[in-house]
């Protein structure tokens, strides 16, 4: 589920929940993936927590 947008220059990420866990992705405009931001094993970002 996407949680949040956060453009950062040239760049959008995209705070995600899978499964539970949170993933933050890296994409460009066009929506491809440039990468993802390393989280410990289990992680909740701040942007991710549930409500």
């Amino acid at each position: 589920m996407l949680r949040s947008v956060t453009p950062v220059g040239d760049v959008l990420y995209l705070a995600e929940f899978v499964d539970t866990y949170a993933r933050i992705r890296i994409v460009d405009a066009a929506g491809n993936a440039l990468g993802e931001v390393p989280l410990p094993a289990g992680a909740r970002s701040s942007s991710c927590r549930s409500r």
